[in-house]
């Protein structure tokens, strides 16, 4: 139940892996524009260190990255959004459960 209400978007139509310093723009203009959301698009994959980053930034801050690669994409093409949305789904439950420590953090009034 949680509501994000700034999302950035960044769309990759490339063969290359997407490398780190394209997730790290995303997360510093997340912080600059006060975004909870970063989703990046990439007709390609991603480097292990952007998802190994995203999986950080989603234990440490308040920011979502959410990555949509060319199998992603395939699965879109072939069943149709509720492909894209099982996958989203998915990814939603699988960033709360990293972000659950987080909670402790918070200090009781």
């Amino acid at each position: 139940h949680l509501h994000f209400s700034r999302w950035l978007f960044q769309c990759k139509n490339q063969i290359s892996q997407v490398p780190l310093s394209v997730l790290a723009k995303e997360i510093g203009m997340a912080t600059l524009l006060r975004a909870q959301v970063v989703v990046i698009v990439t007709t390609s994959k991603f480097a292990s260190s952007v998802t190994q980053y995203a999986r950080q930034a989603a234990e440490t801050t308040a920011i979502q990255v959410v990555l949509i690669d060319k199998k992603s994409l395939a699965a879109y093409r072939t069943a149709g959004s509720n492909a894209l949305r099982e996958e989203l789904h998915n990814l939603a439950n699988q960033v709360l459960t990293q972000k659950r420590p987080q909670i402790a953090e918070v200090p009781k009034a």
